[in-house]
């Protein structure tokens, strides 16, 4: 089974217990803050076949770096980054992180290395994918929606449909025949979209 995830963090989440019961041939991770690299590793360290990108996913075929944003009070508790800024506005605009200091201060702009899904299903020389994984902070429907999927067949995407137009999301794969269900036993907040023909 060929697993891509989009947004890994450290590890241990919804698609961590998905895979845990499978034979995985593949496990190729995206996240952009290389300081999770350790937790990830050892999240996986069953999993002969693992990559790591340091990376940023973008829709943008003509960008090479991107400005990844985080909040100075994000922990280990709130690990919210985003290529959306607005995205990090709408999280940290809560009382508990207020500051004395202006807003945009207490912004962290980090840049980072970007890729298009496609370029890095290419590098991977990726056709068929069992499972690709999106948590991508607000970024999720672009991602899908960039997906060349008359040259990749993606047999099940999981999705963060909070943040997102989940209605849109829904319609655009189900016009490309998938079937889709919105929350999982793990989180409602997630929504799973099965090819089906």
């Amino acid at each position: 089974m060929i697993v891509v995830q989009i947004g890994a963090n450290r590890g241990n989440d919804e698609l961590t217990s998905i895979i845990k019961d499978i034979s995985v041939s593949k496990l190729i991770l995206v996240e952009p803050m290389s300081k999770f690299n350790e937790s990830l590793l050892k999240c996986y360290e069953d999993i002969d076949n693992l990559s790591i990108e340091n990376i940023a996913i973008t829709d943008d075929v003509d960008k090479k770096s991107e400005v990844f944003y985080l909040h100075e009070k994000m922990d280990e508790n709130v690990e919210q980054a985003s290529l959306l800024k607005s995205h990090i506005n709408k999280v940290f605009n809560r009382p508990e992180y207020t500051s004395d200091k202006p807003y945009d201060v207490q912004l962290i702009e980090m840049e980072v290395n970007c890729s298009t899904i496609n370029e890095l299903f290419n590098k991977y020389e990726l056709k068929n994918i069992d499972i690709l994984f999106i948590d991508a902070e607000g970024f999720d429907s672009k991602i899908i929606k960039s997906i060349d999927f008359d040259n990749f067949n993606v047999s099940k995407i999981y999705y963060e449909n909070m943040h997102i137009d989940a209605v849109d999301m829904s319609n655009f794969l189900e016009n490309l025949g998938y079937k889709v269900s919105n929350g999982t036993s793990y989180t409602p907040h997630n929504s799973i979209a099965t090819k089906i023909n």
